[in-house]
C-alpha cells in the first residue's frame, strides 16, 4: 500500500497538465484568432478608407469622416490587442473579445432584416469567435 507522500508515478494525469494545451483548445484558439484577425483588419481598412475620404474631399463632411476614421482605428487597435491576447492564450483577452462579439452579434441581428446573407455571416463569425475564445481561454462551467 502506498502512502500519500510516496505515490507511484503512474497515477499522475498528464491530461490535466496546464502547460500542455489540448488539441481542442488549440483549434478553438485558431478559429477565434482567425475571426478576430479578420475583424481587426476590416476595422483598420474601414478606418483607413475614411481617412483617405476625409482628406480627399473638400466638403463639410471632412470632420465627420475623420471622426469616423478615428473611431474605426481605435476599434481596430482594441481588436488588435484582443487578437494578440487570444493568439497568445491570455485570459484577459476573453473579456475584450466576447464583449465585442456580443455587440457584433446584435448588429448582425439588426442587419439581417435588410441583408440576410450579411447578417448571418456577422452572426456566425461572432458565434465562432465567442465559442473559440471561451474554449481556448480555459473557461469551465462549475
Amino acid at each position: 500500500m502506498c502512502s500519500p507522500t510516496t505515490r507511484p508515478y503512474i497515477f499522475i494525469n498528464v491530461n490535466e497538465d496546464e502547460n500542455v494545451p489540448r488539441p481542442s483548445r488549440v483549434l478553438a484558439r485558431l478559429g477565434a484568432g482567425i475571426a478576430l484577425t479578420a475583424e481587426a483588419l476590416a476595422a483598420a481598412v474601414v478606418g483607413g478608407a475614411y481617412v483617405v475620404f476625409g482628406l480627399a474631399s473638400e466638403s463639410a463632411h471632412t470632420a465627420f469622416s475623420l471622426s469616423v476614421a478615428a473611431l474605426a482605428l481605435a476599434l481596430a487597435l482594441g481588436l488588435g490587442a484582443a487578437t494578440w491576447g487570444v493568439w497568445h492564450g491570455r485570459r484577459w483577452a476573453a473579456s475584450l473579445s466576447v464583449t465585442w462579439q456580443v455587440i457584433q452579434g446584435a448588429v448582425g441581428v439588426y442587419v439581417f432584416s435588410e441583408h440576410p446573407f450579411v447578417g448571418l455571416t456577422v452572426i456566425a463569425l461572432a458565434a465562432l469567435a465567442i465559442a473559440g475564445t471561451l474554449r481556448s481561454s480555459g473557461a469551465r462551467a462549475g
